[in-house]
C-alpha cells in the first residue's frame, strides 16, 4: 500500500475511533466516500453541526443533490449537455455525468462564462440539463429566471434548481439582506409552486428519500427565529429540517 493510501486509512480509522470514543456519530459522505464525523459551518445567525465533509468540503445540500442526481440520471446522460449556475462541490459529479458541463456565475472565475440568470444570452433548446444550487434565492425577479432556465432547455430537458428550505412558509423580504449573502428571500416548501406554475412536471426529493447515514439534515435551532441578524423569518418547531431538491422537467 502507498504511504500516502496508509495515512489516509489511518486518518478515517481515527476519525471512528473518535466519533465512538466520543459518543458522537459518523456518516459517510456521498461525495467523496469518506467516513468519520462531519465538521460544524458557522453562520452569522447561527452554527450547523454535522454540516460539512472535511475531505471534500461538501455540506447537506451538495450531499442530497448528489444522491438525487444518482437516482435521475441514466446512461443517456453521457451524450447531454449541461449548464451550472454558480459551480461547487456538485461540478465534478456533473462532469462525471455529461457529456460536456458548461459553468456560468454573475462574477464568472476560471472558465465560467458571465450570464445573468434573469436575462439568458443564449439561444432557445441549447441544453439538456441546467443545475442552480442556491440561486434564485438571490434574484429579485425569481419567475423571469425560471422562464429563462426553461427557454434554454431541449424538449425533454430537465432543471434542477433548489434553494434552502428556512421557514415554513416563503417570506419575501423586498430588499437583500446583507447577513444572509443578500437573500431576496427565505424559503418554505411552498417555494416549489413558483416552479409548477413555470414547469411542466416538478417531483421534489428531500432528505427523508435518502438514508441517515449520509447525513442530509440541518440541524439548526430555528426556535430562536426571529433574530437581528433575520429578523424576518418566523421559528420553526424541532431540532432538525429538511432539505429539498426540485427537480423541474420540460415537455
Amino acid at each position: 500500500m502507498a504511504k500516502p493510501q496508509i495515512v489516509a486509512e489511518a486518518a478515517n480509522i481515527a476519525y471512528r475511533l473518535a466519533a465512538i470514543l466520543s459518543a458522537r456519530p459518523y456518516h459517510e459522505c456521498p461525495i467523496c466516500g469518506r467516513v468519520g464525523q462531519f465538521l460544524p459551518e458557522a453562520r452569522p445567525f447561527g452554527d450547523r453541526p454535522l454540516a460539512k465533509c472535511p475531505r471534500c468540503g461538501s455540506l447537506e445540500r451538495h450531499r442530497l443533490q448528489k444522491l438525487t442526481l444518482d437516482r435521475i440520471s441514466d446512461g443517456s446522460w453521457a451524450t447531454k449537455r449541461g449548464l451550472q449556475f454558480a459551480p461547487d462541490p456538485v461540478s465534478p459529479v456533473l462532469r462525471r455525468l455529461l457529456k460536456e458541463l458548461v459553468t456560468a456565475d454573475l462574477e464568472p472565475h476560471g472558465d465560467s462564462i458571465r450570464l445573468d440568470m434573469r436575462a439568458l444570452d443564449l439561444p432557445d433548446a441549447c441544453f439538456d440539463v441546467v443545475f442552480a444550487s442556491h440561486v434564485l434565492e438571490h434574484i429579485d425577479d425569481d419567475i423571469r429566471a425560471m422562464h429563462e432556465v426553461k427557454r434554454i432547455l431541449k424538449p425533454g430537458g430537465i432543471a434542477i434548481l433548489p434553494v434552502p428550505i428556512f421557514v415554513d412558509k416563503t417570506i419575501e423580504y423586498g430588499v437583500p439582506a446583507l447577513l444572509e449573502d443578500e437573500h431576496m428571500r427565505a424559503p418554505g416548501l411552498d417555494y416549489f409552486d413558483r416552479y409548477r406554475s413555470v414547469f411542466d412536471r416538478v417531483d421534489v426529493y428531500t432528505s427523508k428519500d435518502f438514508p441517515e447515514k449520509y447525513q442530509l439534515w440541518d440541524h439548526d435551532d430555528r426556535t430562536l427565529y426571529p433574530r437581528p441578524e433575520v429578523p424576518l423569518r418566523t421559528p420553526m418547531a424541532g431540532p432538525r429540517h429538511l432539505d429539498a431538491v426540485p427537480v423541474c422537467y420540460k415537455a
